[in-house]
């Protein structure tokens, strides 16, 4: 003997051939077969159906319970992390078997953030999970436009309490290596990208390498530091039955002396000046 649904009914007989139909109240839907025939063997050709409400969970979302969603019954909705309800939190299934307006949920929002200056962004969504990239101006050394690096993360993520995961970077003008010192000399300039240093040296010195090097968008410069050398003097000839000492650089004395036998006509010593010339005469033995 077949029984009707809970919340619906059934008719037709149980005898052979017999087909039953079985329907739903107001307020529910038929969940299976809307009928069956009884077969030679006494069996029926499909279970009995049910009769139930439904109410889906929304997209992101959950809703509960999940185990009654009958005609009368009230469901609650939350959303997952990083979305927000749209709508009314909870809802009852009516009569027509039809549920109120269900909320949607919907991914939260970032504040849209504000580009570096001096560079950019790429992204223009900034609702949760979105990512927004940002850049910093690569300059152009023959316009004299200079380079900026990013400091700080250059990718940004909207999370789900509606904060980014960091702090919108900065662009730093980009910069060189401290040059070292030179050695009897000066250096002018400084680190920046684009700009040029020049060395010079002291009086009675000479540069010996680069005059000038630019600091370039890499970080790095266009050649290296160069050494400050003493100038020389013209190399003296030891007098006719004397002999001399042999250094001729800047600020460096020659010393003269005659062989037994012979004295000294001049100066003794002359030393190398600033301007390649010695400061006296050689003497004669």
């Amino acid at each position: 003997m077949l029984s009707a649904p809970t919340n619906g009914a059934k008719t037709g007989s149980n005898y052979y051939g017999n087909v039953v139909s079985f329907t739903c109240g107001s307020g529910y839907e038929l969940d299976g077969d809307a009928s069956t025939t009884c077969q030679v063997d006494g069996t029926w050709t499909r279970p009995v159906p049910t009769c139930t409400g439904e109410s889906g969970g929304p997209s992101n979302g959950t809703v509960t319970p999940t185990d009654t969603r009958s005609y009368g019954d009230v469901v609650r909705f939350t959303c997952d992390a990083g979305y927000e309800l749209d709508g009314e939190e909870s809802i009852t299934c009516q009569a027509d078997g039809t549920w109120e307006d269900a909320p949607t949920c919907t991914a939260v929002h970032c504040p849209e953030p504000t580009p570096p200056e001096n560079g950019g962004m790429y992204g223009g969504s900034f609702s949760y999970m979105d990512e927004v990239k940002f850049y910093c101006d690569q300059g152009d050394y023959a316009e004299n436009i200079p380079a900026y690096r990013i400091d700080g993360a250059a990718t940004l993520t909207c999370q789900a309490d509606g904060t980014w995961s960091g702090a919108v970077p900065t662009c730093t003008r980009k910069t060189c290596y401290q040059l070292t010192a030179l050695e009897n000399g000066i250096v002018t300039g400084d680190t920046l990208y684009g700009s040029v240093v020049q060395f010079r040296c002291r009086q009675g010195y000479e540069v010996e390498g680069d005059e000038r090097i630019t600091c370039q968008a890499d970080g790095t410069w266009s050649g290296n530091v160069p050494v400050c050398r003493a100038v020389r003097c013209s190399q003296p000839v030891p007098p006719d039955n004397g002999d001399m000492s042999w250094s001729h650089s800047y600020m460096e004395e020659v010393v003269f002396t005659c062989h037994e036998g012979y004295g000294l006509v001049g100066a003794r010593s002359v030393t190398c000046q600033h301007d390649r010339t010695w400061s006296d005469s050689f003497p004669t033995c």
